[in-house]
């Protein structure tokens, strides 16, 4: 009976064995290999004079930006130098707390603590991934299956939902959603609190602040299948 026992505990740690080094052997180099992100990554980007333009072009934007507007950046860049006092971590003032100053939840919208616009010039472009969020202002395009843009949105969203305060664009997806519209919306479901100059097209359409029939051919209804608008507003 013992001898059995050993036995089997010689087959167990075998067979341990034996998927440790199954797993140690399919584990090669290539699991360290970092995959870029996207297909803008250094190995194909400087490559070429086109390529290292893009980067120059999107590097002096950022200093047009600073030089032209009212130099947030570049008074950051001093205040969190040795040549400023605000740095200091012995004051009271709140932008000091390293934690927030550099955040947006410094609320402090003056020359030593607009470190917002940081984060906002960050929403330009593209949004690409499951869930998008905007906490503020965005331009360009969302694509995922969750969109959601708490401010201005002017562009693109393409998604299952979709969801901006204020549109000026297009929205495509299963259900689309927005407080102020203008542009176009296509999918299952659109609805929108209120309408300059947008076109619906979808199974259920409603545009809240629409009459019923009374302002056609300008506006045609709070709800209608298949289509539904509302023109000739002022933006």
């Amino acid at each position: 009976m013992k001898l059995k026992n050993i036995l089997d505990m010689k087959k167990i740690k075998g067979i341990i064995l034996a998927i440790l080094l199954t797993l140690t052997v399919s584990c090669g180099e290539d699991f360290l290999v970092e995959e870029p992100k996207s297909f803008l990554s250094p190995e194909n980007t400087f490559i070429n004079a086109a390529g290292l333009q893009t980067a120059l072009e999107t590097a002096l934007k950022g200093v047009f930006n600073q030089w032209n507007g009212d130099n947030e950046e570049l008074l950051f860049n001093h205040n969190m130098s040795d040549a400023s006092v605000v740095s200091a971590t012995d004051k009271p003032n709140a932008y000091v707390d390293l934690r927030t100053y550099a955040t947006p939840a410094n609320t402090r919208d003056n020359d030593a603590g607009r470190t917002r616009s940081f984060y906002a010039e960050n929403y330009k472009g593209v949004h690409w991934g499951w869930v998008n969020y905007a906490s503020g202002n965005f331009s360009g395009w969302q694509n995922s299956f969750v969109n959601v843009t708490h401010g201005e949105f002017v562009g693109l969203q393409s998604g299952f939902v979709n969801y901006a305060d204020t549109l000026t664009g297009v929205q495509l997806g299963a259900v689309n959603v927005s407080k102020q519209a203008t542009g176009f919306q296509l999918a299952i479901v659109n609805y929108a609190e209120s309408a300059q100059n947008l076109f619906q097209l979808g199974l259920v359409n409603f545009i809240a602040d629409n009459s019923w029939f009374g302002n056609f051919p300008d506006e045609l209804a709070q709800g209608f299948i298949i289509a539904n608008w509302s023109f000739g507003g002022e933006e």
